[in-house]
């Protein structure tokens, strides 16, 4: 038995896409073959595949880092680019990889307890700032939210986890801090010196 596809021209133009099924019965010199009409279906499919397509672009090209764990072991199922490059390995390098093989003890405890805490709840765990050093990379600050995705009976499936690294924001915004407490300082101290100023002359 044999299965092959062939696209046929309809009188309208169109084209309608075949599925061939062709059995042989050599003691009879003949050939049995049975066609199906898939046009329908394999158009269907061709869409999923190009809708699939767009996504996976979109999520590869997202300046944000987006990762999937499992469940049950915290396991590393999927990451996108940003991800990848903030953590300066290779596309697929951490799949099947948790936080204790990536990150000192300590450091991954804290990540898991706030994976297992967003299977917890409902919300959103938003992680306003999330310390990571990474070798040659220095500390990096990350703005991370991790949200639990469940079956339609409620069971934790996936952890999905977006980050934003903050840092050059935080640096910034110290910078600005500082410059403003200078800011403060001098305008006292001229404050200062004006009132002194103003006191000595009136004397």
């Amino acid at each position: 038995s044999v299965a092959y596809e062939s696209r046929l021209c309809c009188k309208d133009g169109g084209y309608r896409t075949i599925l061939w099924s062709a059995t042989a019965i050599p003691d009879e010199g003949l050939v049995y073959a049975t066609g199906r009409d898939v046009t329908v279906s394999r158009r269907a499919q061709e869409e999923l595949e190009r809708s699939e397509r767009f996504l996976e672009s979109v999520l590869e090209n997202l300046p944000t880092m987006v990762f999937v764990k499992d469940a049950d072991e915290l396991r590393f199922v999927r990451m996108n680019k940003a991800e990848e490059r903030l953590l300066d390995c290779a596309p697929g390098e951490l799949v099947g990889k948790n936080d204790h093989d990536l990150f000192p003890k300590v450091v991954a405890d804290a990540f898991v307890a706030k994976d297992r805490e967003a299977f917890a709840t409902e919300d959103v765990v938003d992680i306003p700032e999330e310390l990571i050093e990474i070798p040659g990379n220095g500390t990096r600050v990350l703005h991370t939210r991790k949200i639990g995705l469940r079956d339609e009976t409620g069971k934790p499936l996936y952890l999905l986890g977006i980050s934003e690294d903050i840092t050059e924001r935080k640096i910034a915004e110290r910078a600005a801090g500082v410059a403003r407490a200078e800011a403060e300082r001098a305008n006292q101290a001229k404050s200062e010196f004006l009132s002194r100023m103003s006191h000595e002359l009136r004397t």
